[in-house]
């Protein structure tokens, strides 16, 4: 094989990491001139399978979600790649998959072997975005065991991925602040907001209770309420302070009952500005990132199509961008279709 372009080696690594049946053709790591990299057996809740030695198939590491990834050496770069959802039936059929298994990332396999159960959850919960244990964690935990690893090396890191694994590559980017590329990504823009409100959180230690942050971000309208009209007045005011100066696209209905069960709790009006404020500045630091580190390329015929606009989506502002075309495919330094 001839020495490939930048795009070219991260389109080759994002179907490799699939490991498709030698009958489909497979493409073997010592023909991309990358060697397989031993991050360790275990990395968190991932485990590792296979041999760095092979420099055909090299070593992976899965997790009981579902999820794929492997590492790769080519140079002074060490490559993260992400595996996209692994189903060979419709992709309608495989979100109804995952909407019918409850939601459970650990379901096993369709009966016919065509759908990956957990890949397809996890398309359901990163698109919508959720507070919670998912393959987001997976793709953090393998990029954090790789920067570790490039660190004592001297080496950069870069995270890849197609369809799941793409959507998973920009998340990375923007949380990581690492360089990406994103072939095809599904759109997982919500979970950004999701990841800025538990970062929040964190920040600055609202009381919540007995409410975890999980239900706290995924469950708004559920939570506990005094129902004192004076409490949703005031929430109904701040929550409109909030949106008007700091998270225009944010979900109003969503942030009132939030205000209110902070308010109810007896955070200051203060402190729930603050917390606001961290998610607007978090989102911003993404923005950064992902314009910074983040390469989109799309291939037509693609599910997710093209907006007719890069910056015409109405999205908060950290995830708007530019775009410009190379060859077929639009590459995007922060994508304003997929994102």
């Amino acid at each position: 094989m001839g020495t490939l372009s930048q795009i070219q080696l991260e389109a080759a690594l994002a179907e490799q990491i699939y490991h498709r049946d030698t009958k489909d053709g497979p493409i073997g790591l010592d023909q991309l001139g990358v060697k397989p990299v031993d991050l360790g057996a275990t990395i968190g809740g991932l485990v590792a399978s296979g041999n760095a030695n092979d420099l055909v198939s090299g070593m992976s590491y899965y997790s009981p979600r579902g999820f794929v990834g492997e590492a790769v050496i080519q140079g002074d770069t060490v490559y993260v790649v992400f595996r996209g959802t692994d189903l060979s039936g419709s992709f309608p059929d495989g979100l109804a998959a995952g909407a019918a298994s409850g939601l459970d990332q650990t379901a096993p396999q369709a009966s016919d072997g065509k759908i990956d159960v957990g890949d397809c959850v996890n398309d359901l919960l990163l698109g919508t975005g959720f507070s919670g244990q998912t393959q987001l964690d997976d793709a953090l935990a393998l990029t954090q065991a790789a920067q570790q690893f490039a660190q004592a090396k001297g080496m950069n890191v870069v995270v890849v991925g197609q369809s799941l694994g793409g959507g998973l590559a920009g998340l990375v980017s923007a949380i990581a602040n690492v360089r990406g590329y994103a072939i095809d990504p599904a759109p997982f823009e919500n979970q950004l907001f999701v990841t800025a409100q538990e970062q929040a959180l964190v920040q600055t230690g609202l009381d919540l209770g007995q409410v975890s942050a999980a239900s706290f971000i995924n469950n708004p309208f559920n939570l506990p309420l005094s129902g004192d009209p004076a409490t949703s007045q005031a929430a109904a005011a701040l929550a409109k302070l909030i949106i008007t100066t700091l998270l225009p696209t944010a979900n109003s209905a969503a942030m009132i009952a939030q205000t209110a069960f902070l308010l109810w709790m007896g955070n200051s009006p203060l402190s729930i500005f603050d917390y606001f404020q961290n998610v607007h500045s978090d989102l911003a630091l993404f923005q950064i990132n992902m314009l910074s580190n983040l390469t989109v390329s799309r291939v037509s015929g693609e599910i997710f199509p093209p907006a007719t606009s890069c910056t015409g989506r109405t999205r908060p502002s950290a995830l708007q961008a530019a775009c410009s075309t190379k060859g077929s495919a639009a590459t995007r330094s922060a994508s304003g279709s997929g994102w």
